[in-house]
């Protein structure tokens, strides 16, 4: 049987960030493609829309690498940089997480996220994504 090497997902996750220990909840809708490189790596992209507690809204692009362990679970690094609606605010970070295949369409991921900027944040998030 052939499989398809180019995948395209739809991404809904609850982001969870501590700052200056006030925890907040948000929100992130998004897009992710990706590519299989040859097994068991793939390259992959995303595109998604953030709000925060304090109403700013940003676009976030990354690419990343993923490693597949086993059919179950994999591993993940991404480098990430976002653009708020306020121009001055740029932020560039890097993520790194594991994700658990609950079938073929739906996947939940763990991550720890840290800034690369002055921003200096660290987050850890769960998330679900669904292939379509």
């Amino acid at each position: 049987s052939s499989q398809e090497m180019y995948n395209i997902s739809a991404m809904a996750i609850l982001w969870v960030n501590n700052i200056d220990n006030d925890v907040e909840f948000s929100p992130l809708l998004g897009m992710l493609w990706d590519y299989d490189i040859g097994d068991p790596m793939e390259l992959y992209g995303v595109v998604h829309l953030l709000h925060t507690k304090n109403s700013k809204v940003s676009f976030e692009f990354a690419v990343g690498l993923a490693y597949s362990i086993n059919h179950e679970i994999g591993a993940y690094c991404e480098y990430y940089n976002g653009l708020r609606f306020d121009p001055t605010n740029l932020g560039h970070g890097a993520d790194i997480g594991f994700t658990y295949l609950l079938n073929s369409e739906t996947q939940i991921d763990l991550y720890f996220t840290t800034a690369l900027d002055k921003n200096a944040f660290r987050t850890l998030g769960f998330g679900v994504s669904r292939r379509f």
